[in-house]
């Protein structure tokens, strides 16, 4: 173990340590337990990316009037497809320094913008679409370059480019005119749209009691 830390590979502890500490019975039950996680993790993967393919490409662009049965069945060619396309993935990641660091590397990477973006939809009131998507393709230039240009870690990525998409989004947004719709105040908007996001919806409830009532006073 004292080689995996010099070497940097934190990663391989934990895998040396079932095969060469716990018993024979526990080591079979860990094993099957770790590929079962893997597993459910991989085939939702597959799922979402295959559904997210034949939505909006295949039934958009390549077959508008696709039966059922046709969309089912290139629904399961499109999973074995990004299965082969994420297998050759991983052989190429064989030989990384550590499987965590690059995964929160490119974790930082994407979700410091999308929350950059959702940051200014949620809290100021000033900001367009078009400011918040410039503002999130600005974050990625400087992000790129603090990979491979720097040596600071990667903790820093998501900080980084949530502080790049808010201002630039921002800022390109004074540059257009400002949304159409309305809002009642400031502080009442914030609040209804931290409400939305948390617990979903938004529309209050209407009693159908109350409904056919005033349809009759207005009758």
């Amino acid at each position: 173990m004292s080689q995996f830390i010099a070497d940097n590979k934190y990663d391989r502890i934990f895998p040396y340590y079932i095969y060469s500490v716990m018993p024979i019975g526990i080591r079979g039950f860990m094993i099957a337990a770790l590929l079962a996680a893997a597993m459910s993790t991989m085939d939702s993967v597959l799922n979402v990316i295959s559904t997210i393919t034949v939505v909006n490409i295949y039934k958009k662009f390549v077959n508008k009037n696709a039966s059922e049965r046709k969309t089912l069945g290139m629904a399961k060619i499109l999973t074995c497809f990004w299965g082969i396309v994420v297998i050759v993935l991983a052989t190429r990641m064989i030989h990384i320094e550590s499987i965590l660091k690059t995964i929160n590397s490119i974790a930082g990477i994407l979700i410091g913008p999308i929350v950059g973006v959702f940051v200014l939809g949620m809290f100021f009131m000033r900001t367009n679409s078009f400011g918040a998507l410039i503002g999130m393709l600005l974050a990625f230039p400087p992000l790129l370059y603090l990979k491979y240009k720097t040596n600071v870690t990667f903790t820093l990525y998501g900080i980084t480019g949530l502080a790049v998409t808010i201002v630039s989004g921002y800022l390109l947004s004074l540059l257009c005119s400002a949304p159409s719709f309305g809002r009642d105040s400031h502080l009442i908007w914030k609040w209804r749209g931290l409400r939305e996001m948390l617990l979903g919806g938004g529309k209050e409830t209407i009693n159908p009691a109350n409904q056919s009532a005033e349809g009759k006073i207005h009758e």
